[in-house]
């Protein structure tokens, strides 16, 4: 959503721009046509520039500016105790007649004995020999196209499928928050990945006890936007919207400037 509102800013202005500069283009003569394309192309290119620069402080600065402060209450929390399977392969093994696809009992969730279909166990680096000759014909051999050959595989390899317990822990947390002047209690869903770690589950569910209360933030702006823990705003993310506002950008400099070149050759 917040990406395509700084997508759809560039691509106002650059049409904005395009739409001022396409007339006075077409009037010019072939050598101002030149000149203005070359002109436009180089302000272009400045702008994206700067577009760059800007736009991860901008970024930071509009989605931490409206985020409210408020307090979460944990209403329930939950282990997220389900159960969860992993593939052991048995190297270069063939599996025994009959056994199930270890696909099929990785959907079904059980143990046992499975075939894992065709696997190559040792790969080979085979090369033909080049020469490397200079002017008086003093050659040189060096290995050139490489490629790599399977020396060793079986038909079906056999896997071990082993199942045990994971945990997903979550906290249903409850807020007070303010949008278009309404005063309400909303609610909303946290959770963590933690495998088969029961510590890792155990001490989430402990921070987040039913009960507790905890420092949180909304966005003012936007309802539908899940809860933030921290108000921090990481580079990450900024670098990635970043990357889609000048990109969309730059693309689209590219198509107009193309379409300004190939109307001016027309006229």
């Amino acid at each position: 959503m917040k990406q395509a509102k700084h997508l759809g800013a560039t691509f106002f202005f650059i049409v904005a721009l395009s739409t001022i500069c396409m007339p006075k283009i077409l009037l010019a003569s072939h050598a101002e046509r030149a000149g203005k394309i070359t002109m436009i192309v180089g302000a272009a290119t400045m702008g994206l520039a700067a577009l760059a620069f800007m736009t991860p402080a901008l970024i930071i600065h509009a989605d931490t500016a409206a985020l409210v402060e408020t307090q979460c209450t944990v209403l329930s929390n939950s282990l997220g105790t389900h159960r969860c399977c992993r593939l052991n392969t048995l190297g270069c093994t063939r599996c025994n007649y009959g056994d199930p696809s270890c696909s099929a009992l990785m959907v079904a969730l059980r143990e046992g004995s499975c075939c894992d279909g065709y696997k190559c166990c040792t790969y080979s680096t085979q090369c033909r020999t080049c020469l490397n000759c200079d002017r008086s014909h003093n050659c040189t051999p060096y290995d050139c196209q490489c490629v790599s050959v399977c020396i060793r595989s079986v038909s079906d390899q056999s896997g071990q499928v082993s199942c045990s317990n994971c945990y997903d822990p979550s906290a249903l947390l409850q807020y007070p928050a303010v949008f278009q002047g309404i005063s309400s209690n909303r609610t909303t869903t946290i959770s963590k990945s933690c495998g088969q770690d029961i510590a890792c589950a155990t001490s989430y569910t402990t921070t987040w006890g039913v009960g507790s209360q905890h420092t949180c933030y909304y966005d003012q702006n936007d309802p539908n936007e899940n809860i933030h823990l921290t108000k921090d705003f990481t580079t990450a993310d900024a670098l990635q919207w970043t990357a889609v506002t000048v990109g969309g950008a730059g693309a689209l400099c590219l198509v107009i400037g193309g379409a300004l070149f190939a109307l001016s050759k027309r006229t």
